[in-house]
């Protein structure tokens, strides 16, 4: 009998789990992606990202996915508490997408990070806008939220994206190319008209030349005579000046470093060392790098998508257009059977022919069926029933006299939710459980391309399609109902009479049709109209922090703003909003802004970091500058046509008017040449043609609002900004920036002095 062999009982190796975003427990872990920076940050984001999306789905949703009332707030300050929780989780998750984006090198990914980064922006300006609602003004404190959650001022600073001067930086690059030409030109023909315009006798040049020689002499003898007065004065005082000066320069530096000494062992300063400047150029040469190889794998995943584009239209476009073509006749026959006549095909509106295959119940197909086939003199009394409803609950929200209004609140549902829900479920499909392990290089993945490519060219293919069916569905309605064409073209003659006077509205005559864009822009700039911003960063914008804003809150008193608050306030209303396309569509949409201050407090400094930091156009509209050309009634709607044509095409665009308040005056000086009030009509008019996606601003300036009627300039510019005086704090955080003050007395000297002018 052999001996049997002894097992070795080894210890079961754990399943680890892990939580996803769904709020399930996975038993296996996904697998391990490249151990890089950016790989494994974007997979911890995403994982927040998708709690948050949760988490805001549960508002209106149940467990089983059906829509639900959320439950309202009735006390103002628990809805703000709850507004700027979410508020600040959002800022830092955009702060730690960012970071990704600019590590990353995947082209497929980045657009993946770039939708996501977009609609987190949108979702930050739209809880921005509900917390104006409650709080009623345009900057919050959050001090105590921030204490409460254990962050720092720095942590939730927003970001500004660096897309926004990526993606376009060669149309931004030519279009500064384009203004520099246009601008050298001017100043040529400025010299040359100024050389024709002097002219000068030879005795005129003779005594000109010698008033010239008399003064040089003048203060050459004025120069001789002050060196020997020097030299004849006593050196030994002097001397001792000099002495002195020097033993107190000599004095403040060893006690300087005594302190820094003495707070290094402390352990309240770290010891200086070179690390920390060699890791800030490691990480400036890691990202140019990245930039190069960002640009390699672009252009490669652009050529390969081409490439298929053509292949799978050649392929499979044919077989694709035949099967849909099939399914839409089998549809007709089958509805056609069950009532006996034939439908109409859905309009593009509602999604043509997808809008029937898509993933329905047997329920959701029968209301479909029998809404297609009810006539609308049905769907009248139910419009009527609820604006009954509506007014009934209006009746019942208003207080009786004497009552106080019941605070109810309720958070109303995101319209970027869609967005961030399809940007989950591409990342759960591709990316959760991808291993890029193998891909060194981070190219990208051909399959994924396939499949995004097939469902652009299903679309198109879907349109014509449809085009064609509809045409044949005429046709077999003649020939098989008999039914005549003439219902139909009363129709549309109806729906013509009924919306035709709002299209005649919103059309307009183009007044520039026969010139083109580069033509319009070259007279824009030869007013002087459009001018070149000047390349300043926000970061330029010094100022500290508020710490003390809710404490004087509760005191039953209204404090400015600090200029970290005007920093954020800047970036939410102006930069974000014109940086991106996708935000402004769907963010809250901002018309106008108004920057009130002090001279010298930083407006005209804040418009250009708008203009530089979002790529903009500036249009400076101010009266004084338009003065003496379009002056008529014909060139200011020409002006107006302009601004708006140029603005829209070379977007993202800045219209500034300075000293804004000369418009609105109480009491009007007849005596302004420039005639500001005449421009307050017009350019209402202009600005409420801005829609959403169009990336245009206007922004005005004042330092005395005082003057103007509050009303009509709160009517005029929708969002105010006040840039207030530097305070103790700014000046301390300044100081030690520019000059490196330490004297508490010197600080106490320079408060509301600008940070500028400490330089």
């Amino acid at each position: 009998m052999a001996p049997k062999k002894s097992k070795k009982k080894g210890k079961k190796k754990k399943k680890s789990s892990v939580k996803s975003s769904d709020g399930f427990f996975w038993n296996i872990n996904p697998p391990i992606p490249i151990n890089a920076y950016s790989n494994r940050k974007w997979h911890e984001v995403q994982l927040d990202i998708n709690r948050m999306i949760l988490e805001e789905n549960a508002l209106f949703f149940n467990k089983k996915g059906k829509p639900k009332e959320p439950k309202p707030i009735k006390n103002r300050d628990k809805a703000f508490q709850f507004c700027v929780i979410k508020y600040l989780k959002y800022i830092l998750i955009a702060r730690r997408l960012e970071e990704c984006y600019t590590y990353m090198i995947h082209p497929q990914k980045r657009l993946l990070v770039k939708t996501c980064l977009s609609g987190i922006f949108t979702r930050i300006l739209e809880l921005k806008d509900l917390m104006i609602g409650l709080d009623d003004r345009e900057f919050q404190f959050f001090d105590d939220v921030l204490q409460d959650l254990n962050l720092t001022p720095e942590d939730v600073v927003l970001p500004i994206p660096k897309y926004f001067h990526d993606d376009r930086y060669d149309v931004y690059k030519n279009r500064e190319h384009i203004l520099l030409t246009i601008l050298q030109k001017l100043e040529t023909n400025e010299r040359t008209d100024r050389h024709s315009a002097v002219t000068m006798n030879r005795e005129q040049a003779v005594l000109l030349i010698q008033r010239h020689q008399r003064a040089y002499m003048g203060r050459i003898r004025f120069y001789q005579t002050a060196c020997k007065l020097s030299q004849m004065r006593n050196n030994y005082e002097l001397i001792r000046k000099a002495a002195d000066r020097w033993a107190c320069y000599v004095y403040k530096i060893k006690s300087k470093r005594l302190r820094e000494e003495e707070q290094q062992f402390l352990g309240m300063l770290s010891k200086p060392t070179d690390s920390m400047q060699a890791i800030l150029k490691d990480q400036e040469e890691h990202i140019a790098r990245n930039k190069k190889k960002v640009e390699d794998n672009i252009n490669s995943y652009e050529y390969d998508k081409i490439m298929l584009e053509d292949d799978i239209l050649t392929r499979e476009g044919p077989s694709m257009a035949e099967n849909l073509k099939y399914n839409i006749i089998q549809w007709l026959l089958e509805i056609k059977n069950l009532v006996g006549v034939f439908p109409d095909l859905p309009d593009e509106e509602m999604g043509g022919s997808s809008f029937l295959f898509s993933s329905k119940t047997v329920r959701q197909v029968e209301e479909d069926i029998r809404e297609m086939f009810d006539d609308n003199k049905s769907k009248k009394p139910a419009k009527k029933e609820s604006k009954k409803k509506e007014k009934k609950q209006k009746e019942t929200k208003k207080p009786k006299k004497g009552e106080e209004e019941e605070f109810e609140w309720t958070i109303p549902q995101s319209q970027v939710m869609p967005l961030l829900t399809e940007e989950k479920e591409e990342y759960m499909k591709y990316w959760f459980y991808k291993d890029d392990s193998k891909n060194i290089h981070q190219k990208h993945d051909a399959q994924i391309l396939k499949e995004a490519i097939r469902l652009k060219i299903a679309e198109q293919i879907r349109l014509e399609v449809d085009k064609l069916m509809r045409f044949e569905l005429e046709n077999m309605k003649i020939s098989i109902e008999k039914a005549p064409l003439v219902k139909k073209k009363s129709k549309k003659k109806d729906k013509k009479k009924k919306g035709g006077k709002k299209k005649k509205g919103k059309k307009e005559k183009d007044l520039t049709k026969d010139r083109t864009m580069e033509d319009l822009y070259q007279e824009l700039v030869l007013n002087e109209i459009i001018k070149k911003p000047d390349p300043i960063h926000l970061s330029e914008f010094l100022g500290a922090f508020c710490y003390s804003g809710t404490n004087t809150q509760e005191s039953n008193l209204n404090p400015l703003p600090s200029l970290a608050d005007v920093r954020r306030l800047v970036t939410e209303f102006a930069i974000l909003p014109l940086g991106s396309e996708d935000i402004h569509q769907l963010a809250p949409l901002n018309r106008s802004l108004l920057l009130a201050g002090v001279r010298g407090t930083g407006k005209k400094m804040l418009v250009n970091i708008i203009c530089h930091e979002a790529g903009a156009n500036l249009f400076d509209l101010t009266p004084t500058n338009l003065m003496g050309k379009y002056d008529s009634k014909a060139g200011m709607k020409m002006l107006m046509h302009l601004i708006m044509k140029v603005g829209k095409a070379l977007e993202p665009s800045v219209f500034w008017i300075d000293q804004c308040e000369k418009m609105f005056l109480k009491k009007k000086d007849k005596t302004d040449p420039a005639k500001p009030t005449k421009w307050v009509k017009i350019l209402n008019k202009t600005i409420k043609k801005i829609k959403n996606g169009d990336r245009m601003l206007l922004i005005g300036t004042t330092k005395r609002p005082n003057l103007a009627k509050q009303k009509s300039l709160a009517k005029f510019f929708k969002k105010t900004i006040i840039v207030p005086l530097p305070d103790y704090g700014n000046i301390k955080f300044g100081s030690i920036l520019l000059v490196n003050l330490q004297d508490c007395l010197i600080m106490r000297w320079t408060i509301w002095i600008f940070l500028h002018s400490l330089r």
